[in-house]
């Protein structure tokens, strides 16, 4: 399946539904920041996925779930998060 939010987020919520009545392998995406507004959402809906046992792959950044153990990893999606966070507040 192909989703895509034009701005009001009732694809991403079909694709949390989706994924948790039949849960796909991979779940591509090209940026972790789409997956929500504020760090506390993306990070609430990546935790989501990956207990699900989906394999998260961002395709313009250097995520995947394969990796997540990896602290160089973690450190980088909160590194994203965060600047989504405050670029979102200088926007204002």
């Amino acid at each position: 399946h192909i989703y895509q939010d034009l701005g009001d987020r009732q694809q991403l919520q079909q694709l949390i539904t989706d994924c948790q009545v039949n849960p796909p392998n991979y779940l591509l995406l090209r940026r972790l920041d789409e997956l929500g507004d504020s760090l506390g959402e993306i990070c609430d809906r990546i935790t989501t996925i990956e207990n699900l046992g989906i394999n998260l792959i961002a395709t313009e950044q250097a995520y995947s779930t394969s990796k997540v153990n990896d602290s160089i990893n973690r450190n980088l999606s909160q590194e994203i998060a965060k600047y989504h966070f405050y670029s979102s507040l200088t926007q204002r």
